[in-house]
């Protein structure tokens, strides 16, 4: 009884209250531990108490038992499995012989098409008996060939669905319900049920149907949005022509139920266009420099560049958000602008040049025939001629900084020489003409300038009205002659003029000078101790 009492002591209220339910105590009104224990104590001996198992002990036991016996199912199950799934291999290779042996047979139409045909004529010759024959012959034939043509259609139903589930899981389909149908089909197949056969591959058949559809529906949808994203990049000048080409392709092959050839050149015309697209953005990204660059020479030249400069932001702006269109347009006219500005300062600078330019040669052409008429009054002309040629020069390359002041230095000096010019001309009783007959055209309408040129009004042609002779020197001393040897009095390309083909006369101390426009020859002139000197001028 103590020993009882002690272990009904160290339980708790609620497995004490769960001992008393399996005994059958009544615990109302009980609530105490101490109550508990007793109730229990004087309703049960303790023989009765501990040597059953309790409720819970009963249950764990028997919970044990059942995963045991669970355990040992799962291995006969396992062993079961393996067994069958050996099976199976055995029978999917028998299958795919039988299917390739279905697929290749021929079936024998011709036969039964003969009995189709020569019953009706053996039936109205009214030999019966032959004609029983025929119709039992050609229902044998016709069970045989229809058997085989139920198994022939079947096999390709499955040979050419099986293949299409291959194709539709190596471009990432689930098609495991596809391969559940199949396993079916098959093993009707293997049977050789011709209703189950043909149930069975009808329904695989179907199921493929719908999954390939589904494949062409997601292949055609790629398709269509990658022509939409070729018009985007089209538009901003992007070279498409390769990635159109293969879109093209694509859309044939897909139109012929090749969906992996379609795919394949899909895939090309992404690279395609995303090579595109980046030469496009890296043409349009190198476009800015330039247009900067035309905006700075537009600045140098004074023109305005605000418009074009604005453009220029606003492009930038538009580029950051990879708006590519509308930065190719604000840049193009941007470009446009700062073009515009620098033409139009170019036409400006242009128009300045060719002022300039005509106003030089308009002095030069003045003044230098005062020149030659000073050669050949024997006058000191310095370094003027060499500032004529100096000033052409400058003005045949543009530079009419420079020409202009050659021709301005060639004015100055002209008119510091002008007055000794005018005084010889008085001593001669050389004067401007007021009238005269053009030579050309016959008009009197002729205009004189004081430089010994003229012009004629009506006609336009030019001339030189002052023929200039040379001063005449007293003779030298005979010693300094130069003797008929060094002067080329008969050589006549020597003695003409170059420039206007004028007769040259010789000046001692000058050389050959031409008396109409005042060219010059140095001569060499040989003294008796038979040196020579050059005598330039």
């Amino acid at each position: 009884m103590e020993d009882a009492e002690e272990k009904l002591s160290s339980m708790t209220v609620a497995e004490l209250k769960e001992l008393a339910r399996e005994k059958g105590i009544s615990l109302k009104g009980i609530k105490k531990k101490r109550e508990i224990t007793a109730a229990i104590l004087e309703s049960t001996s303790s023989s009765e108490l501990f040597n059953q198992q309790s409720a819970a002990e009963r249950m764990t036991e028997d919970l044990d038992d059942v995963e045991e016996s669970i355990n040992e199912i799962m291995a006969d199950t396992q062993e079961a499995i393996a067994i069958v799934e050996s099976d199976r291999l055995v029978d999917e290779e028998k299958i795919s012989e039988k299917l390739e042996d279905a697929r290749n047979s021929m079936l024998d139409f011709n036969t039964l098409l003969q009995y189709l045909e020569t019953l009706p004529k053996t039936f109205d010759k009214k030999d019966y008996a032959l004609a029983l024959y025929q119709v039992m012959a050609a229902e044998r034939i016709s069970e045989r060939v229809f058997s085989g043509w139920y198994s022939w259609t079947v096999a390709w139903i499955i040979s050419a669905s099986e293949k299409m589930i291959e194709e539709l899981e190596s471009t990432g389909y689930d098609m495991k319900e596809q391969r559940h149908l199949m396993k079916i089909a098959k093993r009707a197949f293997g049977d050789g049920l011709q209703e189950s056969m043909r149930e069975s591959a009808l329904a695989l058949q179907k199921s493929v149907s719908a999954a390939f559809e589904g494949r062409m529906s997601d292949v055609d949808e790629r398709l269509t949005m990658l022509e939409g994203e070729i018009a985007k990049i089209s538009e901003i000048g992007a070279n498409i022509s390769d990635a159109s080409q293969l879109l093209v392709s694509a859309r044939n092959m897909l139109l012929k139920y090749d969906h992996l050839g379609a795919e394949k050149r899909i895939f090309e015309a992404e690279s395609s266009i995303e090579m595109a697209k980046t030469e496009r953005i890296q043409q349009i990204n190198d476009y800015f420099p330039r247009v900067e660059s035309l905006i700075e020479d537009g600045r140098s030249l004074g023109a305005d560049m605000s418009e074009a400069e604005h453009l220029l932001k606003l492009a930038r702006e538009s580029f950051s958000r990879e708006d590519y269109l509308m930065t190719s347009e604000l840049l193009g006219k941007a470009e446009a602008g700062a073009l515009e500005g620098q033409e139009e300062q170019i036409k400006k600078a242009m128009n300045l040049r060719r002022t300039q330019i005509a106003k030089a040669t308009e002095i030069i052409n003045y003044n230098e025939p005062f020149v030659r008429e000073a050669v050949a009054y024997g006058l000191d002309i310095g370094q003027s001629s060499e500032s004529i040629r100096q000033a052409k020069t400058a003005l045949s390359r543009d530079d009419y900084v420079e020409g202009l002041r050659l021709a301005n230095e060639l004015k100055r000096f002209v008119a510091g020489l002008k007055p000794e010019i005018m005084e010889i001309r008085a001593r001669r009783g050389i004067t401007v003409p007021e009238k005269g007959i053009c030579s050309k055209c016959g008009s009197d309408k002729l205009a004189f300038s004081d430089n010994g040129t003229g012009v004629c009004e009506a006609c336009g042609y030019g001339f030189i009205w002052l023929r200039l002779q040379p001063i005449a020197r007293a003779p030298a001393p005979p010693q300094s002659a130069p003797s008929s040897s060094t002067v080329p009095a008969g050589n006549t390309a020597m003695n003409t003029c170059p420039q206007c083909g004028t007769t040259l006369n010789f000046v001692e101390g000058v050389g050959m000078v031409c008396p109409n426009c005042g060219f010059t020859r140095a001569v060499t002139v040989k003294k008796k101790a038979a040196k020579k000197r050059s005598i330039f001028h």
